[in-house]
Order: C-alpha cells, then sequence, then structure tokens
C-alpha cells in the first residue's frame, strides 16, 4: 500500500508471511520502506600523483548526526527517472568537479539499508587527471558549493585508519581502493 509520494521518495507499507528457519511460516510481518531508487557514486584516482579526488561539501545531515557539517565524499547523485547510473554520475562530475568522463570502472552495487530503504548505489572507480578538475565546482542547478580536495594516496590510507571519514560511499570507495592498489597499478603499467 503506497502511503506517499514526493520528490525522490516513496514511503510503502507492505504485509508479508515468510518460511522461517524451522521451517514454519510466520504471523503476517507488517513493514515500511522507503522507496528511493538507484543513486551511482565515483571516486576518482590520479596515478599520475597517486592521489584521490574527493569533493567538500556542506551536510546539514552530518550536523544532525553530531558531526562536523564539512564532510569529504566521492561524488554521488540519485538517478533522475528513467537515467542511467552511469548518466548519473556523468551529471554528477560535471556539476561537483566541472569536468566530464569517459571511461567508468564499477567496483560493487549495494543497498543503502538492508531494512527499510529499497535505494541501490552503483560505485564506481575512475581515473581522473586532477590538473583538469576545478579546484570549486558546482552546477548553477546544484545549489550547493562544492571544494575539490586532492588526497595523497598516503595520506589517505592514514586518514580511514584514523576514522576520518564518516560517509559510508567514501569508506567503501576507500576501502576498494586500498584492497585493490597493487593490481590497479599493475594494470596501468
Amino acid at each position: 500500500m503506497l502511503e506517499h509520494t514526493g520528490l525522490f521518495v516513496e514511503l510503502t507499507q507492505f504485509f508479508l508471511s515468510y518460511g522461517r528457519i524451522q521451517l514454519q511460516w510466520n504471523a503476517s510481518l507488517g513493514r515500511k520502506f522507503f522507496g528511493r531508487g538507484p543513486a551511482a557514486s565515483s571516486l576518482s584516482y590520479d596515478f599520475r600523483c597517486d592521489c584521490v579526488l574527493l569533493d567538500k561539501l556542506f551536510r546539514p545531515e552530518a550536523i544532525l548526526g553530531g558531526r562536523g557539517a564539512w564532510q569529504l565524499k566521492p561524488e554521488a547523485g540519485v538517478c533522475d527517472d528513467k537515467e542511467t547510473v552511469a548518466q548519473t554520475i556523468r551529471c554528477e562530475a560535471m556539476g561537483e568537479k566541472g569536468c566530464s568522463l569517459k571511461e567508468l570502472g564499477q567496483i560493487c552495487e549495494h543497498y543503502v539499508s538492508p531494512r527499510c530503504i529499497n535505494e541501490k548505489v552503483t560505485i564506481f572507480c575512475l581515473q581522473r587527471n586532477s590538473r583538469k578538475v576545478s579546484e570549486i565546482g558546482c552546477a548553477t542547478y546544484e545549489y550547493e558549493g562544492t571544494i575539490v580536495t586532492v588526497v595523497p594516496f598516503q595520506e589517505l590510507k592514514q586518514q580511514i585508519g584514523a576514522g576520518t571519514f564518516k560517509y559510508v560511499l567514501t569508506l567503501f570507495s576507500v576501502q576498494w581502493l586500498l584492497l585493490n592498489d597493487t593490481e590497479l597499478h599493475a594494470n596501468r603499467a
């Protein structure tokens, strides 16, 4: 049963029965979930200078969570109707870093929450020349200022070890990069 629909979100309540581990059926179980649709994110890595480009953005939700409002994150966005994740991330790259993308390498897809939201995020890693991006990015339609921050790879390792990153897309992307750094460098040679 659809309870609410609005820009980028739907609230739905549904009831179901399922076979439990003990092979017994449970009574009807009611759940509400937010329908948000697909989203995309990409981590920009510059092999030439062994650094990552992250966006520093003001995030009001971080204040509500008791964190600083300025968060480091990869570019990301929610897909508009009938827009693919690749189209979304290309648009976000232009809006947040002022540059176009050519090649996208998909890292993973994941659900934001296993319980209450159906949003699936596709995360990409891409090669980017850090000298060809805007230091301050913001397309006029974005309504948010972005400071493009160049983080050297060794500093990135220290920051993730110290718990600096609080945004899940940053954590996923950076951890993937740390796990695959040797292979990425071998493929580049």
